[in-house]
């Protein structure tokens, strides 16, 4: 299990509704180069559909191409402010789950993930669950800096 934290100056009801915008989520791919994004929310649960751009260490690319379908499920919950996250590859065997909180930090807040990468790819399964999870730390520093830039 992987864990990021990271502090916004905002409180925690800023970074909340922030994080938890589909219309946020959408302008944040669009910033980052992805495309064919589509953007769904039932309920509270916020779905992002979109072609993400990677650069693929040479072990993986029997597995994973440099363009992918990827699926990111995040089912938040506004009384505790946080979320279950679920993340697929389409036609990879690699799945990422966890959590999201963001939880008070003096006058600001901080936005904790953890995470887990799980690939069911034999002999090379756990080379690529560490190289996705590096990628997906990664992300989500992008993303941090990304929604600082935003408030």
């Amino acid at each position: 299990m992987a864990t990021v934290k990271f502090t916004y100056a905002q409180d925690a009801e800023t970074v909340y509704k922030l994080v938890s915008d589909p219309d946020v989520c959408k302008r944040r791919s669009e910033a980052f180069g992805d495309k064919d994004i589509r953007i769904t929310k039932s309920g509270e649960t916020v779905t992002n559909v979109r072609l993400v751009e990677a650069d693929v260490p040479s072990f993986a690319k029997k597995f994973l191409s440099a363009t992918n379908t990827v699926t990111d499920v995040k089912a938040w919950n506004p009384a505790t402010k946080s979320a279950t996250l679920a993340v697929e590859i389409k036609g990879v065997p690699v799945k990422i789950t966890g959590d999201i909180r963001v939880v008070p930090a003096g006058s600001g807040a901080d936005y904790i993930v953890n995470f887990q990468v799980a690939c069911k790819i034999p002999l090379i399964g756990g080379q690529l669950e560490k190289h996705i999870t590096g990628i997906t730390e990664e992300g989500m520093r992008k993303e941090f800096e990304w929604n600082k830039a935003q408030l």
